[in-house]
C-alpha cells in the first residue's frame, strides 16, 4: 500500500516510534478515505482509549518533524531524480489556489497529466502573490534541480517583468499558459 521510497525516507527522516505512527496513519486515511482527526482516531488500531489516541495524532501532526523542506521536499525531489534523468526537461506549475479561508502558492511538476507538488507556502493574506512569495517557492525547488531543464508554467498572475527577469538569470524558462502564446523563453 505503502511505495518502498516513503518506507525508505520516512525511515531515514523519523524515529522508530513515529515512523510506525506514519504508516499506520497512511494505512488508516487510505482505508477510511476521510481526513477527520475523529474518524482517524476511531480506525487507528492502537490498544489505548479514543481520547488518548485523539491527543497523540494531534501531538504528532504538530511536531517539528514535520518541516516542509526536511520531509516532503526531499521525498519528491528523490523520486524524480530516481525517475527523471537529469539534463531532462522538468515542467514545473506556479498556481495559487485559495482553499477554504488559505491562500496557497504552490510549484508543481507535470507529470504525466498530473502535477505533483513539490514545495507550497500558505500566504499570510488575500489575493495574488508577490515576487518574494514566488522566490521564496522556487528558489529551493530551482537548487534540488540543479541537474535539469526547467521550464515554468504560470498564468496571468505570474506575467510581471520582473519575475521573468530573475527567471531569465536563474536560466529557467517561463511560459504562460494559455492557449496559444508563450509569453516569456529564452
Amino acid at each position: 500500500m505503502i511505495p518502498e521510497l516513503y518506507h525508505a525516507h520516512l525511515s531515514e527522516k523519523l524515529t522508530r516510534s513515529n515512523y510506525l505512527l506514519t504508516i499506520l496513519l497512511i494505512q488508516v486515511v487510505q482505508s477510511i478515505k476521510e481526513v477527520t482527526l475523529e474518524s482517524i482516531a476511531t480506525k487507528l488500531a492502537i490498544p489505548i482509549k479514543f481520547e488518548s489516541r485523539r491527543k497523540k495524532i494531534q501531538r504528532f501532526l504538530s511536531e517539528d518533524k514535520w518541516v516542509l523542506d526536511d520531509i516532503w521536499l526531499s521525498l519528491v525531489i528523490g523520486w524524480i531524480k530516481g525517475t527523471v534523468k537529469q539534463n531532462k526537461v522538468v515542467y514545473l506549475a506556479i498556481d495559487r489556489t485559495k482553499w477554504q479561508s488559505n491562500n496557497i502558492l504552490m510549484v508543481s511538476m507535470i507529470w504525466r497529466k498530473r502535477a505533483i507538488p513539490i514545495y507550497w507556502k500558505m500566504l499570510d493574506k488575500q489575493g495574488n502573490s508577490t515576487l518574494e512569495n514566488q522566490q521564496f517557492v522556487l528558489t529551493p525547488v530551482f537548487a534540488a534541480l540543479s541537474d535539469y531543464k526547467l521550464i515554468v508554467l504560470g498564468d496571468r498572475e505570474f506575467c510581471s517583468v520582473t519575475l521573468a527577469n530573475w527567471l531569465r538569470e536563474k536560466k529557467v524558462d517561463f511560459w504562460r499558459a494559455t492557449k496559444k502564446e508563450c509569453l516569456y523563453q529564452d
